[in-house]
């Protein structure tokens, strides 16, 4: 298991630049605050949500936040879409397939033929946490404007309406986020 202290020194490893470290630093600690907000908003060792049920005495806040801070380490390699499965290349690699599991869902999320309910409570923590942060703790709204217009900038206008449809499941997201931590984070 890749702890914090190791997975710092993946990121120097792998040679992010400083925007994508800063963005993970700042995503794993959203991941921590989740969950750790997670556990003390629910006393039972299980919570059902839209008629899901989350072991909550298995979530390990430190992990997820090794997982957060993780997520984007394959932008080494690509910055599409992709990153996220290379992400999870690369944690397979270093010896942690869980962690790369989990890391490696965050770029299915906007796949139309997924629906929120397909990914694990590690895996939305950490999707949820990417959706709201990108150096500091930002709205839905606030945070994918900044996505789209980056991709505008970009010249990548094709992945617009995808992004456009994947916010509503975003939507759905941190509704059951904030129904399992018992209110927003910001």
């Amino acid at each position: 298991m890749i702890t914090y202290e190791q997975g710092i020194r993946l990121l120097k490893k792998y040679n992010l630049n400083d925007n994508v470290t800063n963005h993970s630093i700042a995503v794993g600690n959203t991941c921590f605050l989740i969950a750790t907000n997670i556990i003390k908003n629910n006393k039972g060792p299980t919570v059902t949500i839209d008629g899901i049920s989350y072991d909550i005495s298995k979530l390990d806040p430190e992990y997820v936040k090794v997982a957060g801070l993780l997520h984007d380490i394959g932008r080494c390699r690509t910055n599409s879409w992709e990153h996220a499965r290379e992400s999870e290349k690369i944690l397979v690699e270093e010896g942690d397939p869980e962690l790369g599991r989990i890391v490696g869902a965050h770029g299915d999320f906007i796949l139309p033929e997924k629906h929120v309910n397909d990914f694990d409570l590690y895996q939305k923590i950490v999707i949820y946490a990417d959706s709201i942060t990108l150096y500091s703790i930002l709205s839905l709204d606030e945070r994918f404007e900044g996505v789209l217009e980056r991709r505008r900038s970009a010249g990548l206008l094709k992945e617009e309406g995808m992004i456009k449809d994947s916010i509503k499941k975003h939507q759905i997201l941190e509704t059951q986020m904030r129904q399992l931590m018992g209110n927003p984070i910001n």
